[in-house]
């Protein structure tokens, strides 16, 4: 069984939308590889959106130009949005997988024409069976197809994804999301035993408050072995040891779907390698020629649970990073041992093997799998691209497009940005093809907006730094997002081209004196400074009580002042790459906190009791940062209001804002 179909569309007048054909669409799409980028584009339109949408990015994260050819094919998984960009009153139509395990599944779409003369020729769901065989008496079903219309895109795609959520029985990621140290973006594979022992003893005299010390690819002898190498002469075990001794959680990296031609195991069990249907083995390019391996073959999933289950309990790693997986499921040139099986099916059986290896409260965070292949299995998985700490080459855009279209996924796991990095450093490390990692050449606005990327994507924080040389004022901006929050924003301008720059996020205190609010985030892509504003819409105030709002921008620590509903707010001039955090809290009249310099959510996290009283607010900081923290307040005056502050002191939790004199 090769395909079914269980939607087709075929010829421009197949599909009409409030009376709008192809060339007035706007069409937004998800994607089936970590490193394919979501995007909206324009059809007939051959610009950047386009180029992402029909060729994805590099490895390195440049785009490829777009080809304008007399059929372009968009290939999405697993939702797309559709509405028409000329009209207010077009509603917004969504298609997407209701059902997404058993087999890969694509919405395929192809135009021809360009401009105004742009068509749709053909938009089919097909649910991808690889040749897979039916015995007689089998039966295969397709994928449910949901498709639905709507006024807001961000309520469809979070209708959606709930709908995908309690179809497959999965329940929302517990919280808060785990925050994780990685070595990769720092040292590659270069990282060893005398680096990771400096940096503990760094970290054992300045605690830096994340939870997770990952040890990425670099202990590896041949992948398919999975035994430590030369650079870690007193093993594994004694890592996870040291890590667990100062109270992090140790977390290893591995590839388990991947060998080495030169691996014992490759040598040792031929047979569990995946071949073509030629015969020949299915390989995948990765520092080198790498075997694949098969999931369907007896013997091959007891063995991964073995693998892991020795990982976690004799060595003591809990966190688990696993990556190249979609090694299993690129190709559908493939001949698994079990004739019956999709890639679909293969993937997901080594995951489970996995999963029973690992334990229950283990954390596996996947890079590169198949988003819906993960369901009920992932803790986390990569929104994007690997990253650097370069603005342009490698371009960090791409990567950051990818992070805040795919926000909605932290249904399913804690959505994963990849490492945040915000040193300063001019000369690589050394001259090996991963030296480049370790560079860190962010001005200081586009540090700022690295580390807001963190907080917007709502899940999963990562961080790679050599902790000893980094500037003082690199490393409090660490203090915005660790710990990890449940905020993932969502785009206001989904349809945007280039990339999304205003987000909102419910952040939901963690003091129950305190009432939820919003943060704005507005963020300047351009090369160029651009002048920016900002409207409080329905979608920026949704269920907040009241009329007024007040607004407190986080950088500037700055009194917007009290706006009502609709208000446009003018930000004045914002450079390039630059973003502005807005935290906008219904205004009652009475005492209220403004915000903090410590968190991005401006409070939500660090402050844990609130109380007003007849000479101020007496209130109390609970932070794990040895900072002083300022804290401001709204006092009612008139019509408007005052601002007070007090600075809480490093140690000092409890404090006292002065009510201003009348």
């Amino acid at each position: 069984l090769d395909d079914l179909a269980p939607l087709q569309c075929t010829g421009p007048n197949s599909l009409i939308l409030a009376g709008q054909g192809a060339s007035d669409w706007q069409l937004l799409v998800q994607q089936r590889l970590k490193n394919s980028v979501p995007t909206s584009f324009r059809p007939g339109q051959f610009d950047g959106d386009y180029a992402h949408a029909s060729k994805g990015v590099t490895e390195f994260g440049e785009t490829i130009e777009a080809e304008k050819g007399e059929l372009q094919t968009i290939e999405i998984d697993s939702v797309c949005l559709i509405n028409g960009r000329e009209s207010a009153d077009s509603p917004t139509l969504l298609i997407g997988y209701l059902s997404q395990l058993g087999h890969c599944a694509r919405i395929i779409a192809r135009f021809s024409g360009e401009g105004t003369d742009a068509n749709l020729e053909q938009l089919v769901a097909d649910c991808e069976f690889d040749g897979c065989l039916l015995p007689p008496g089998g039966e295969r079903t397709s994928q449910w197809v949901f498709v639905t219309a709507g006024d807001d895109p961000a309520l469809l795609l979070a209708d959606f994804a709930d709908r995908v959520g309690i179809y497959h029985g999965v329940p929302e990621p517990p919280q808060p999301p785990p925050t994780v140290f990685c070595s990769w973006q720092y040292y590659g594979r270069d990282f060893a035993e005398r680096d990771f022992v400096e940096d503990l003893a760094f970290l054992e005299e300045h605690r830096i408050p994340f939870d997770v010390f990952l040890i990425d690819e670099c202990w590896d002898m041949d992948w398919g072995d999975w035994l430590g190498n030369e650079l870690w002469p007193s093993g594994m075990k004694m890592a996870a040891d040291r890590i667990s001794a100062l109270g992090y959680r140790p977390g290893i990296w591995t590839c388990p779907y991947l060998a080495k031609p030169e691996s014992k195991m490759a040598a040792e069990h031929p047979e569990w390698l995946l071949r073509r249907k030629d015969g020949s083995p299915h390989t995948f390019p990765m520092d080198g020629t790498n075997f694949v391996l098969d999931p369907t073959y007896p013997g091959f999933c007891d063995h991964l649970e073995e693998l892991y289950r020795r990982m976690t309990e004799d060595w003591g790693f809990t966190y688990h990073k696993m990556d190249f997986m979609r090694a299993i499921f690129l190709d559908r040139d493939v001949c698994f041992f079990d004739p019956t099986a999709t890639r679909l099916e293969a993937y997901r059986r080594g995951l489970e093997a996995i999963r029973r290896g690992v334990g229950p409260n283990s954390y596996l965070s996947v890079c590169g799998g198949h988003y819906g292949g993960s369901l009920g299995l992932a803790d986390s998985q990569r929104s994007g691209s690997d990253v650097a700490a370069v603005w342009d080459k490698p371009p960090a855009l791409p990567r950051i497009k990818q992070n805040l279209l795919r926000t909605w996924m932290n249904r399913f796991w804690h959505a994963d940005p990849d490492a945040m990095m915000v040193r300063r450093r001019e000369q690589a490390i050394n001259e090996s093809d991963t030296g480049y990692l370790s560079l860190g050449k962010f001005t200081d606005d586009e540090a700022r907006t690295i580390t807001l990327n963190q907080y917007l994507g709502g899940g999963l924080v990562c961080l790679s730094e050599k902790f000893p040389e980094l500037d003082a004022d690199r490393l409090a901006l660490y203090r915005h997002v660790l710990p990890g929050h449940d905020t993932p924003a969502v785009p206001l301008d989904y349809f945007e081209p280039n990339c999304p720059s205003q987000l909102v996020s419910r952040v939901t205190p963690r003091c129950s004196d305190l009432e939820p609010w919003m943060t704005l985030a507005v963020v300047n892509w351009e090369d160029e400074t651009r002048s920016v504003k900002a409207t409080l819409s329905q979608q920026v105030i949704d269920g907040l009580p009241g009329s007024r709002f007040l607004l407190f921008e986080f950088f500037s620590q700055e009194l917007l002042g009290l706006f009502a509903a609709d208000a446009e707010i003018d930000l004045g001039e914002l450079p390039p790459h630059a973003s502005r955090l807005l935290r906008v809290v219904p205004w009652t009249g009475e005492p209220m906190l403004a915000g903090t310099d410590l968190h991005f959510s401006g409070g939500g996290v660090e402050i844990s009791s609130w109380k007003i009283t007849p000479t101020g607010i007496d209130g109390t900081i609970d932070s794990r940062w040895d900072y002083p923290v300022a804290v401001a307040a709204a006092f009612p005056a008139g019509d408007s209001c005052l601002l007070q502050r007090v600075t809480v002191s490093p140690g000092q939790r409890d404090f006292h804002i002065d009510k201003p004199e009348a």
